[in-house]
């Protein structure tokens, strides 16, 4: 049955195709041994963790972050090592936060997002590598985040194996190809850990849904379908980046993704209190940054602006509305 249970690192073919991938967006040549198919980019990450540490090592991450990150090192019996990090730097890390976390406590790993989430900054080419430079030099492992790459409005992104053959890569078909409800992702792997990464699959998930990557091997050749959700986003983007000075709040253009990351300490409540505010007073749903920075988030609010144009459109008016202190109809 070709729908059936299949290979533990998932479909050869769709594995070929990802090469194909990285060989067209990247110049790289990845062995299909390094490839692994995983369900979601969820079971990449738990994966990862347990085959790359043990329980009380310490994994490094940048704030704000993914919050699934945080929970799953944590279910884990992993330690986490904060890294605060500010607007200057894109609220990404730069190698000299990195080698200063890491004097003062040692890791043995580090976790990047490129674009990120809730933010959508981009690490640079240069910036990747010095990083890279320091963990290969300190034994540090890197996994890398990349599952919105592609969704770039300026610089394309660089791939953490570009510069470091030994880090992790996770990607996932959930946010360029628009397939979340598929659960269907990939990791790619240093050669030394593909044996246990895929002992590790086949006794937690048997294998990747099996129809979902047949359907991803199609959705990576949909150019012109993928190409006007980008187009989409981008749109929505500058309308939302526009509507800011209406209601008097700042936040940094993201380069890649479809989150604006917003400083909303000026209006004189906590994130998590304006967030609930909005949605019972306007009836936008936004997302309190607590979830995403546990130290310094109750400034910050997130919107994610991955919907059609009318509905951006739609919760603008709303909130301009509510910003103006009229009564919102919803």
């Amino acid at each position: 049955d070709s729908y059936g249970y299949g290979q533990a690192t998932g479909l050869l073919s769709l594995r070929e195709r990802i090469a194909h991938y990285y060989q067209q967006q990247h110049q790289l040549d990845i062995e299909l041994s390094r490839i692994q198919i995983t369900t979601g980019s969820s079971a990449a990450f738990q994966l990862a963790f347990l085959a790359c540490f043990d329980s009380g090592d310490t994994m490094a991450i940048a704030l704000p972050c993914y919050p699934s990150y945080r929970n799953i090192l944590s279910a884990l019996g992993l330690n986490i090592q904060y890294i605060e990090t500010t607007a200057a730097s894109g609220f990404q890390p730069t190698a000299d936060d990195i080698k200063r976390a890491y004097t003062k406590n040692p890791f043995q790993g580090l976790l990047v997002a490129s674009p990120s989430n809730p933010v959508g900054s981009i690490i640079s080419a240069v910036d990747m590598a010095e990083i890279n430079a320091f963990c290969q030099q300190n034994h540090i492992q890197v996994i890398s985040d990349e599952i919105y790459h592609r969704l770039s409005y300026q610089d394309d992104c660089e791939t953490a194996i570009s510069s470091n053959p030994n880090a992790m890569v996770i990607n996932s078909f959930s946010k360029y190809y628009s397939m979340t409800g598929w659960r269907v992702g990939w990791m790619i792997n240093p050669q030394h850990q593909c044996r246990q990464i895929e002992k590790l699959a086949q006794n937690f998930f048997i294998c990747p849904p099996t129809v979902s990557q047949y359907t991803a091997q199609v959705a990576m050749d949909c150019d012109d379908e993928l190409s006007l959700h980008f187009q989409t986003y981008a749109e929505n983007r500058q309308l939302l980046l526009a509507a800011l000075s209406h209601w008097q709040l700042e936040a940094i253009a993201p380069d890649g993704a479809f989150y604006l990351w917003i400083d909303v300490s000026s209006i004189g409540m906590s994130s998590s209190e304006l967030c609930q505010k909005i949605l019972s007073e306007a009836g936008v749903a936004m997302t309190s940054g607590i979830d995403f920075d546990p130290l310094n988030g109750e400034r910050y609010l997130r919107i994610s602006y991955a919907r059609d144009t009318e509905q951006i459109k739609l919760g603008i008016a709303r909130l301009n509305a509510w910003f103006a202190g009229e009564k919102v109809s919803f």
